[in-house]
């Protein structure tokens, strides 16, 4: 069994290269902790990566240029994709990945996968987006790697049938309809937070109504979502934000009242430790980007 040993350039987490010789197929796997301001080398794989950000904010590059990834979105990279990691935004750049051999595992094991791998393969970039359909088997396949259970390797091989369907289906059919209706509770939740994100809504405002108590209701939300309901209405207002800076002209203390900041000082540490740049730089710099698109 490889060791599971502490990335090496991060802050926390763990890799672990070929977890078990009994599934070759998972090359390599980690869960990192990053500094802000951490880049990624220009790198490609001879096999596919998959990635997820569960917190903070990236800019990773491809030939076809810069995406954004936030807390739910992810990339897959096929086989000889380059790619890079150009900026970390915020103080909390968290993430999960795994390099696996998916050709070789879908050829043995998951056959009627084959088209959609072939379908992927001939995209030639990286496929990003909100990725909460890889959450769950990326999850398994850690807590598989980090065990010492009996039944450690029928673990990772189970987790990597799930994260490979996952990871494919995630690629080819973004748009697929969900069959899990969405909790009336957390529709709610969502629809009062979407239309009035500026509110300062309390955990119990957002419960009420719901028939749920407030814990249950983060229970639910946060299975639903992948968020508490405090993350999402922050991610609201987060996003609310750029969109002014980017298109107003608001003062950055008009934009603290009108989207629930104690103060311009409160909305200016907040923004800093989750965008990675101060309001102002940041409103700056999207004028600036804006400025040569325009030229």
């Amino acid at each position: 069994m490889s060791k599971v040993v502490p990335a090496r350039y991060a802050v926390a987490g763990f890799n672990a290269q070929l977890p078990s010789p009994a599934v070759p197929q998972l090359q390599y796997i980690g869960e990192e902790w990053l500094a802000s301001r951490t880049d990624i080398a220009d790198h490609a794989h001879e096999t596919w990566e998959v990635y997820l950000q569960l917190d903070g904010e990236a800019d990773w590059h491809d030939r076809a240029g810069a995406t954004t990834l936030g807390p739910g979105d992810g990339y897959l990279s096929g086989p000889g994709v380059r790619h890079h990691l150009g900026r970390v935004r915020g103080l909390r750049h968290h993430f999960v990945f795994a390099i696996i051999d998916a050709d070789a595992w879908v050829a043995t094991r998951l056959p009627a996968l084959a088209s959609h791998v072939r379908r992927a393969r001939s995209h030639g970039r990286l496929f990003t987006g909100p990725a909460d359909a890889l959450r769950t088997p990326l999850r398994l396949l850690v807590e598989a790697t980090t065990r010492a259970t009996a039944h450690r390797d029928l673990a990772l091989a189970t987790a990597l049938d799930a994260l490979c369907v996952a990871m494919f289906d995630w690629a080819i059919e973004p748009e697929a309809a969900s069959l899990r209706p969405e909790h009336p509770a957390v529709a709610l939740v969502r629809e009062r937070v979407d239309r009035s994100p500026g509110r300062r809504w309390t955990l119990a405002e957002l419960a009420a109504g719901t028939g749920m108590t407030p814990k249950h209701l983060c229970t639910v939300f946060g299975r639903q979502v992948g968020q508490t309901p405090h993350q999402y209405l922050l991610a609201a207002r987060l996003a609310g934000i750029k969109h002014a800076l980017a298109d107003t002209d608001l003062s950055i203390t008009q934009l603290a009242e009108d989207y629930g900041f104690a103060s311009s000082q409160h909305l200016a540490r907040v923004f800093a430790a989750r965008i990675g740049s101060a309001p102002r730089a940041f409103r700056a710099e999207q004028r600036r980007m804006a400025d040569q698109t325009g030229r």
